[in-house]
């Protein structure tokens, strides 16, 4: 029992043993983000966007484990539609891991085919799987509302994970051992 404790702890610790980022850092990475998918959906406003990241709690954002991770991901959904990209960019930053593909595919069969992605697997449910497209010279994000299906359910106790977050319901720490525990699972 101590030693199965031991290991998941060093796992933890594994998996996040990356640079801290500020809150400052966090922001500028999301406002650049916002740039990258707008330039992207200007260059093909008939296309669809694919905006890949990691949803990871607290101050460390990028480590070997969780680049490793999202690597093995990235990869898979490149194989799976390497038919239909059009141009990709990828950026590997102590704010996380980002990737944009732009997609020749009508947007709402890519995002049915993204959640199913994101269920077969446990630990896919830490991807952030955007699809973005213009709608009427908007800039417009398809959800799984769009699909009635209820919102994503919370890593520690299965209530809804926005309510959990805006709440802090739980600690960062708790969050990210189960994160450690289902890339280490996963790979």
């Amino acid at each position: 029992m101590v030693q199965s404790l031991m290991r998941f702890t060093m796992s933890t610790n594994q998996v996040f043993d990356g640079p801290v980022v500020s809150l400052l850092k966090m922001l500028e990475a999301r406002e650049k983000r916002q740039v990258v998918q707008q330039q992207l959906i200007t260059k093909y406003p008939n296309d669809t966007l694919l905006s890949i990241t990691l949803n990871i709690p607290g101050e460390i954002k990028n480590s070997i484990s969780l680049e490793k991770f999202f690597n093995l991901q990235l990869s898979d959904l490149q194989t799976r539609y390497k038919d239909v990209i059009i141009e990709e960019s990828t950026f590997y930053e102590h704010t996380g891991n980002e990737a944009f593909l732009v997609l020749r595919i009508d947007p709402m069969r890519l995002k049915r085919e993204l959640i199913e992605f994101e269920e077969s697997l446990p630990a896919r449910r830490i991807l952030d799987l955007d699809v973005l497209y213009l709608n009427e010279q908007q800039l417009t994000i398809v959800s799984r509302r769009d699909y009635h299906l209820p919102p994503r359910r919370c890593l520690v106790c299965e209530r809804d994970a926005k309510v959990c977050g805006r709440e802090r319901k739980h600690p960062v720490e708790e969050i990210q051992q189960k994160i450690a525990a289902l890339i280490c699972s996963s790979t």
